[in-house]
């Protein structure tokens, strides 16, 4: 098991390790690279209060389903909490597919180009739909760090389409779309982050083109900072999607004009 950033000033550590054993092993049915079968403890002892405060913290997410599933898979682990996994079972705790319907770019251009791809792909005699929603994920990823931080069910959804629809995905047309809405930073982020946090090995993402050393810290950020508000920092933003970042930021100040006029 790889080591986790303490981070114990805002959350416990016990309770950061245990959120990201349960959500590699409910994902992705591995952690730290290994089989979830491995015969030593990958979970570590906590106290009902911090079992409790784990469950919150999923909640605020929005994944506890796959906390429920990687509860499943690591069931008969010596540290697994049985009021816990009782506690589980008050929840709808069924996975669902990420809703990215809201999803979008901020700057004229770049979105005007997005509706354009997405309608000569719908119309195209080699309609790949697996590569177009992948496109969409990262967008929705994109859209979440532009406006709020790191969204760790984005960043989760994303690995999990990626594995699921691997045989599928023309990663020739992904590059081509990414590069002309000016998204391949951003990709690259993203799969930096699964690569770091979730076990996942290079060769299955091919639209990461540089790493991002700060990757984990950001998804670590996140994480830790779930009950309480936080924001990604604008240097991150402005690293990795300028032209968006600058059009949100013009576009927010436009409305609250507005708001204040009215």
């Amino acid at each position: 098991m790889r080591s986790i950033i303490c981070f114990s000033c805002v959350m416990h550590n016990s309770i950061v390790r245990n959120i990201i054993v349960l959500l590699e092993s409910g994902a992705f049915g591995t952690v730290g690279g290994d089989s979830i079968k491995e015969e030593s403890p990958l979970l570590v002892a906590m106290s009902p209060h911090k079992w409790r405060t784990l469950i919150k913290i999923a909640k605020e997410l929005n994944v506890l389903s796959y906390i429920a599933a990687g509860a499943d898979a690591l069931h008969g682990q010596e540290n697994l909490s049985n009021a816990f996994l009782e506690n589980l079972k008050e929840y709808d705790v069924t996975i669902r597919d990420l809703d990215v319907r809201d999803a979008q770019l901020y700057n004229h251009w770049t979105s005007k180009r997005l509706v354009e791809v997405h309608e000569e792909e719908m119309n195209s005699p080699n309609l790949s739909e697996e590569t177009l929603n992948l496109l969409d994920i990262i967008i929705y990823n994109a859209d979440e760090i532009i406006t709020h931080d790191v969204n760790i069910e984005g960043i989760i959804a994303l690995g999990v389409y990626v594995r699921s629809k691997k045989d599928k995905i023309d990663y020739e047309k992904l590059s081509t779309w990414l590069r002309y809405v000016g998204m391949v930073n951003v990709a690259s982020l993203l799969g930096n982050i699964l690569i770091d946090c979730m076990s996942f090995k290079e060769e299955e993402l091919p639209f990461v083109i540089k790493p991002y050393k700060k990757a984990k810290n950001l998804f670590m950020h996140s994480l830790v900072n779930a009950l309480k508000k936080h924001t990604c920092s604008n240097a991150t933003r402005m690293n990795i999607a300028m032209l968006e970042t600058v059009s949100h930021r013009f576009v927010s100040a436009i409305s609250l004009v507005t708001d204040i006029e009215e």
